[in-house]
């Protein structure tokens, strides 16, 4: 499976990342709690290793996460996202417990920026399966 056959990028008791070269894909695996320098310093790397390894594909796992801090949350829209979405990154997947109807509503901070359906593709899935299958397809191209 691709998440065990990828490399461990950076480990914490709060989050780990992974990236998978052959498949551009990076994975985030987060964990309760996470104090919001962790959520910070954890959102750093996962925007520098989507830089450093060319990552076109990005699952987030927030399963195991009650949620970030709305602060943590603004944060990450102001002084993240402008540079994600203009990377190499096309689809991104966010797995959530289908019991977590108010967990963090990761796939609603990139809806936050206009266009962004034009740099990137986002799902929300509730399946670890279903969403590296949608992950693994190639991205369509969004409409102008």
């Amino acid at each position: 499976m691709i998440i065990e056959n990828s490399e461990v990028y950076y480990k914490s008791t709060g989050v780990t990342i992974r990236y998978h070269k052959g498949n551009e894909m990076g994975i985030s695996i987060w964990k309760s709690p996470v104090s919001s320098h962790e959520v910070r310093e954890a959102i750093l790397l996962v925007n520098h290793s989507i830089e450093l390894f060319g990552l076109t594909r990005w699952l987030s796992d927030v399963r195991n996460i009650k949620s970030f801090q709305s602060k943590d949350m603004q944060w990450v829209i102001e002084n993240i996202l402008p540079s994600m979405l203009s990377s190499t990154l096309r689809k991104f997947a966010v797995l959530m417990d289908i019991k977590q109807k108010d967990g963090p509503e990761v796939n609603h901070l990139f809806h936050q920026i206009p266009d962004v359906e034009h740099n990137v593709q986002i799902h929300t899935f509730y399946d670890l399966e279903e969403a590296l299958t949608w992950l693994l397809e190639e991205p369509t191209q969004a409409q102008a």
